[in-house]
């Protein structure tokens, strides 16, 4: 069972500015701009805030109400108004496709693996009718929620099927020519067994971490991508993070000996800048896993 850190939302390049860390200390992970989806930014909601206007005052008009708006991953149901059918049949789900899928498959994603969503964010305020940036704050990496995949199908089967056409409103459904076109549905319910032997009754198998946190943030240095992670994450056998001595495999994107670090306790990566989906072995479940369901429980809803 792998997780996949995977990067969803703005950030500097896609939508120009980071998420933000609403004054209440909840998360919201914005999605990108996309000239080709039909939602668009002023159709979503979160509670009631309208998230064209949001964004069109974050990015200082860069992004505008009206545009395009690449609502994936899908992982709040009340942020779309989808009709009585839509809300019965909507499920939790990420699209995927290109290169970043071609990594996916190259990695052996499947069924029962989970996307661990982060993006980048700052908190934010409401001043003078306007949303800005809080100033003396600084973007971090945190992550902001989970998704089991309970399934993994292609578009061009999905188009005909008359089950699925609850996702006309996808971004994803309108691309036509890409092969690698996939679509990761989440699982109803969250099962980490064997790792995890004791769980409630029902956990959702897909979820947000509602409100920033400490042990939900990624970065931990002068930049954003100076992150600290769990030890049990350090690939190598001992602290010289040498080449010759790795003892499980690295984090996909993170090969490299000199992106690690281990002081102590405490294990420091140099994150990728680039680069969607950040794949980690199932040969870490055993600690990974239940590391994971802690978050969820403490973090999750």
């Amino acid at each position: 069972m792998r997780i996949i850190l995977s990067r969803k939302g703005f950030d500097s390049s896609a939508g120009g500015c980071p998420n933000p860390i609403l004054p209440d200390g909840r998360l919201l992970p914005l999605p990108i701009p996309d000239d080709e989806s039909i939602v668009k930014y002023q159709d979503l909601v979160f509670d009631d805030l309208n998230l064209g206007q949001l964004v069109k005052h974050l990015t200082k008009d860069k992004v505008k109400p009206n545009q395009g708006a690449h609502l994936d991953p899908d992982m709040f149901p009340a942020m779309l108004d989808r009709g009585s059918e839509g809300d019965s049949m909507w499920q939790a789900n990420l699209g995927q496709s290109a290169s970043a899928q071609g990594h996916l498959q190259k990695q052996g994603v499947r069924e029962g693996d989970i996307f661990l969503y982060f993006a980048v964010f700052q908190p934010v305020e409401y001043v003078r009718r306007r949303w800005q940036f809080v100033k003396g704050t600084k973007p971090l990496h945190m992550m902001w929620g989970y998704m089991q995949i309970g399934e993994v199908l292609k578009w061009d089967a999905i188009r005909e099927n008359e089950q699925h056409q609850w996702l006309a409103y996808h971004p994803h459904w309108q691309y036509q020519t890409d092969a690698l076109n996939t679509l990761y549905l989440s699982r109803q319910d969250l099962d980490l067994n064997p790792f995890v032997k004791v769980q409630p009754s029902f956990i959702p198998g897909a979820g947000i971490f509602t409100h920033a946190s400490p042990e939900l943030t990624l970065s931990a240095g002068q930049n954003l991508t100076d992150w600290q992670v769990p030890s049990w994450m350090y690939p190598f056998s001992d602290d010289s993070a040498d080449s010759e001595k790795v003892v499980r495999p690295p984090l996909s994107y993170h090969t490299k000996p000199w992106r690690w670090h281990l002081e102590g306790d405490n294990c420091y990566l140099k994150a990728a800048a680039r680069g969607q989906e950040f794949v980690l072995h199932d040969a870490y479940a055993d600690n990974a896993l239940p590391w994971l369901y802690k978050l969820i429980q403490q973090h999750a809803a």
